[in-house]
């Protein structure tokens, strides 16, 4: 996997550079720290002080205790570089891996084990921020951060994020899991996933989502979920019919999924009824 990522990495430098380069003929002249350097940099940074990641880059590629550079000057050509260049490489790794390299990656029976989940984040309290994800000054509380929300979609057994993504905190879990899910069936094929959500997450718009990518999926469910149909449940493992009504599709976005509850009125589900072991209290 390392191999292909730098690999893919190399020919976007050398191929592609100038769609990742956010300011008109920068990185064009004779330079200290070239295009390259300042991705490899940052690449390799282990969470020391500028100066001396910078040291420890110079150090590496040419054996010289001397640095080229300011951090200054360093922070400047930075400012150039467009983040894009690691999200693209990240994609394309993970959708060559998965399309040529899948005999090395563990599954269970012959699915892939994704989840989504998702979680506020702090962000530095900075005008930038602030602006980019949308957070009015007076909304905070003295000493607060503003927050954003990240949902990420990963691959359990194989230790890989397929996609993730970071919004403002008004755009919802549910959105962001749809657009998880839309980005990474393009990096794998959903058709040998099986996708897990927590309680938070049951809704008629991604059921009808991973559906469209006939994709396989759990949802936990909360107690107070789909309580007309468990009802009439006889074991405590059944497949019912989900009535796609008015309330269960009012809060549908997508207006192409939205149609299509018109056309086929309920989803065939199974429901599966888990006693949880109550564990005794130690005296």
């Amino acid at each position: 996997m390392l191999k292909s990522y730098l690999t893919i990495l190399k020919n976007l430098i050398k191929n592609e550079r100038e769609t990742f380069v956010l300011e008109k003929n920068k990185f064009t002249r004779n330079h200290k720290m070239s295009f390259e350097d300042v991705v490899y940099y940052i690449l390799g940074n282990k969470g020391k002080t500028i100066v001396l990641e910078i040291e420890d880059y110079f150090n590496e590629k040419f054996g010289d205790d001397e640095i080229p550079i300011s951090k200054q000057a360093l922070s400047e050509r930075r400012s150039f570089l467009d983040w894009k260049i690691f999200k693209r490489t990240d994609t394309d790794a993970l959708t060559d891996f998965y399309s040529t390299k899948s005999d090395y990656l563990e599954d269970f029976k012959e699915y892939y084990v994704l989840t989504i989940d998702g979680s506020p984040v702090d962000l530095p309290n900075a005008k930038i921020t602030r602006e980019e994800f949308g957070v009015q000054l007076r909304a905070l509380k003295e000493a607060e951060s503003p927050k954003a929300r990240i949902s990420t979609l990963c691959d359990v057994k194989n230790d890989f994020i397929i996609d993730s993504t970071i919004s403002p905190m008004s755009i919802g879990e549910h959105t962001l899991a749809q657009e998880n899910i839309e980005k990474s069936s393009k990096t794998i094929d959903l058709k040998k996933a099986i996708i897990i959500f927590d309680r938070l997450y049951p809704s008629t718009e991604l059921y009808l989502k991973l559906i469209e990518k006939e994709s396989k999926f759990i949802f936990r469910l909360k107690k107070t979920d789909y309580i007309h149909e468990k009802k009439y449940m006889k074991t405590d493992d059944e497949y019912t019919d989900i009535k796609l009504n008015a309330t269960r599709t009012q809060s549908i976005k997508n207006n192409q999924l939205k149609e299509k509850t018109k056309e086929i009125k309920s989803l065939n589900l199974r429901i599966v009824n888990v006693k949880q072991k109550q564990e005794k209290l130690k005296h």
